[in-house]
């Protein structure tokens, strides 16, 4: 079943459908367009998670009401009889729609916890770092009351991909320009592949961050709901299926909302179920001194948060612009007094499939034990360390650059432009054949053959991320190409420096 399923923004009633084909006649994707626009438009189809016999049930009902064979096919008879518009808009489900209050697609959902989005472009009225700000709040006011993360990644192969496009985009529904249809959205489907999951808002449209055009806070917030898998509800509601023209400051999820999200993916454990979420306040920015850091060392934790290292102090970052609160700490405040001697961390990792976190300084490393759910620090150190890396980490060195998780059982290594796999192979521990060989010979590393790597990770999107001074790269996981547009800011994009722009 070719699963098309676009969730239109029914602000400007268009909505998701799953392709039909007419047995009849054939139809073409512009006929069918058309079709469905006038089926939402007349509302005989309000429901945005539509799925193949839900257009047929919407057929029949409008066949019926105009004497035509009940068929269920878009044939040329029901065609023709949709150019001639009713004598009145009446809603062909109001008996339906007194009955129901969320809506909840059928069987479809994010089945992982943490779920990605990348934001392509932005609209010509309002900059990048204004898009990205309000998205974000707007996926923070869904996470604050569900049990999903959403996380921001600079990756096309991120589950969300929010784009703004115009008239025919390369999907079933075109954009009609501006006052038309405002947005649509994907529900997630196989878990976001390909389209599915996505997001698309009409770049002709006048997008504003108060009033004076189309608030984009307000479709946003509406938007990621369809994704979640989200129908209409309510008047009042953020899924109510008729856009609020009017600027509301304090536009925010409802009971309705909340609720519905929640029978999805449970509540977030710090809410109590079914209270409102109160829209977040913006975070303070990063100081100056902390934006231009040049950090040594950086590990993946098994939530996706990051652990990030400059000399003797430590970052716990939540996701790429937010710092934990309490952090910065030094490292002894964070690893105990056994860190009052060591300078600095040269790399470390997370060794997800064991909880241990490994720091590696010096000629030594330290092993920290980790459960889930602990946040306390300071940390422990297990019994017995640190130990030497040279005698425990056969044919590593000391004094390292960069340590990076990149299987269940393996650690990538990078010192002098040389990197080496050490892991469980054939039952022991190792160099992994092959092993050591320069970067510039390596399909995943070579593209950084010539950059001096400070520290390295592989984040939950699959990728790797290499810091050099104060800015990083971004390769790809699969192909080991290096993203368009960086090296970029570290301190920009993951301490937040300077992103945070005047919206009053």
């Amino acid at each position: 079943m070719n699963m098309v399923s676009i969730v239109q923004v029914c602000f400007a009633l268009l909505g998701a459908i799953e392709a039909v084909s007419a047995r009849s006649v054939p139809v073409d994707d512009v006929n069918y367009s058309t079709a469905v626009r006038y089926l939402r438009k007349y509302q005989y189809i309000e429901d945005d998670m539509m799925q193949n016999d839900e257009v047929i049930v919407a057929l029949k009902k409008f066949q019926q009401n105009n004497n035509i064979p009940v068929t269920g096919d878009l044939d040329e008879d029901t065609l023709k009889m949709m150019e001639n518009p009713p004598c009145k808009e009446e809603d062909a489900n109001d008996e339906d729609r007194r009955t129901r209050r969320y809506l909840l697609a059928r069987n479809v959902k994010w089945t992982k916890n943490i779920v990605t989005y990348n934001i392509v472009n932005t609209p010509s009225t309002i900059s990048m770092g204004d898009v990205e700000a309000t998205f974000r709040r707007a996926f923070d006011s869904w996470q604050n009351v569900c049990g999903l993360t959403f996380y921001q990644v600079p990756d096309p192969a991120a589950d969300i991909q929010i784009s703004f496009v115009r008239g025919n985009h390369g999907d079933i529904q075109n954009f009609d320009g501006p006052n038309g249809l405002l947005a649509h959205a994907f529900i997630p489907y196989n878990n976001g592949e390909g389209h599915n999951g996505d997001i698309h808002m009409d770049a002709d449209e006048q997008w504003v961050l108060m009033n004076g055009g189309i608030n984009l806070y307000q479709v946003a917030l509406h938007e990621i709901g369809h994704t979640l898998s989200l129908g209409h509800s309510y008047p009042n509601t953020v899924m109510h299926a008729l856009y609020r023209s009017t600027y509301d400051p304090n536009f925010h999820l409802s009971n309705d909302d909340i609720m519905g999200v929640q029978a999805l993916y449970g509540p977030n454990v710090p809410n109590a179920p079914g209270t409102e979420e109160e829209i977040p306040a913006p975070e303070a920015p990063m100081p100056d001194d902390n934006c231009h850091l040049e950090f040594d060392a950086m590990a993946t934790m098994d939530d996706g948060s990051v652990l990030a290292f400059a000399g003797q102090e430590v970052f716990h970052l939540t996701r790429p612009g937010s710092v934990s609160e309490g952090f910065p700490k030094t490292l002894v405040e964070a690893f105990g007094p056994i860190m009052e001697s060591v300078t600095n961390i040269d790399a470390a990792v997370y060794w997800t499939k064991f909880s241990k976190l490994y720091l590696f300084a010096g000629s030594n490393y330290y092993r920290y034990s980790f459960t889930a759910g602990d946040i306390t620090y300071p940390k422990a150190i297990d019994v017995d360390y640190p130990r030497s890396i040279t005698a425990n980490w056969i044919g590593i060195p000391n004094d390292l650059s960069a340590a990076i998780l990149v299987e269940d059982y393996a650690i990538v290594f990078i010192k002098d432009n040389i990197i080496r796999k050490f892991g469980i192979y054939q039952g022991s521990y190792r160099i992994f054949p092959g092993y050591p060989k320069f970067i510039s010979t390596d399909a995943q590393w070579n593209q950084l053959s010539t950059v001096d790597i400070h520290a390295a990770m592989r984040w939950l999107d699959g990728n790797y991320y290499a810091v050099s001074g104060d800015q990083y790269y971004v390769l790809s996981g699969t192909t080991g190409n290096v993203y368009y547009g960086y090296p970029r800011s570290f301190g920009e994009d993951w301490f937040g420096c300077d992103m945070l722009q005047d919206t009053s």
